[in-house]
């Protein structure tokens, strides 16, 4: 069912004149998941060549099945174009491949390569804006309400760097697991190849009341480990990254 209709109450009605609420399920955070593999090649001159293989499953395929289930090649390219400037602004995009996903438990795909400038964010990275601003709360918070804070995250990248840069400076290795869910981070250097990876899984669904500041304190760990910096050296000067 929609994202919006899920973990609700339905009122059902038999042939026998029986009623009864019924809850409809969440969907678990294994099935809705977000898995992003890229190949990355940084030009002298700071230009980013990107290869991304994305694949989707569960609840965050329903907005994007919505979105182009019904658009033509080119009405998808200048979609996907315009979703790819939002981050890399003046981007070209060549070589887009994308499976629909018919079926509701049916998987998406994408495939493309973009052209930019030397910017590299995590997706789906946990900001300061997506940290519920009260402190304290009298009743459950429901962590499935929003996309970034809920279902399965792995973001795999592999940076291959110009001959004669080097790293000055890189995020330090994170690994946290509790009852709300996983993060871990890691970064390794294999001759000029940067191999950086992050993981992040929110397990619970609701959050009590006494149990929310150490949520959002979770949750600040996070965003304070997302917004870490990779500082590169080239022979000439130097280029600074937001990292996750």
């Amino acid at each position: 069912l929609p994202w919006i209709d899920q973990n609700t109450r339905a009122l059902v009605v038999d042939s026998t004149e029986n009623t009864s609420l019924f809850l409809i399920p969440l969907s678990s955070p294994a099935l809705d998941f977000v898995h992003t593999y890229t190949e990355d090649t940084l030009l002298s001159d700071g230009t980013l060549l990107r290869k991304i293989e994305m694949k989707k499953g569960g609840n965050f395929t329903l907005s994007d099945r919505k979105q182009f289930k019904y658009e033509s090649t080119e009405e998808l390219n200048k979609s996907f174009l315009t979703m790819v400037r939002n981050r890399y602004p003046q981007a070209t995009i060549s070589e887009l491949k994308y499976s629909k996903g018919q079926n509701a438990d049916s998987l998406i795909t994408y495939s493309y390569k973009v052209k930019a400038t030397f910017v590299l964010p995590w997706n789906y990275k946990i900001e300061g804006s997506l940290i519920p601003g009260e402190t304290t709360r009298q009743y459950i918070f429901q962590t499935f309400r929003s996309w970034s804070l809920w279902g399965e995250k792995k973001y795999t990248m592999r940076l291959q760097l110009p001959t004669g840069y080097s790293i000055l400076d890189m995020p330090q290795a994170v690994s946290m697991s509790n009852e709300f869910g996983s993060y871990q981070t890691s970064y390794t250097i294999q001759d000029q190849t940067l191999i950086a990876t992050r993981f992040f899984s929110m397990s619970s669904q609701d959050v009590a009341p006494e149990k929310y500041a150490a949520y959002r304190q979770f949750l600040e760990q996070i965003a304070e480990s997302d917004k870490g910096l990779l500082i590169l050296k080239s022979p000439t000067v130097h280029l600074n990254s937001t990292k996750h």
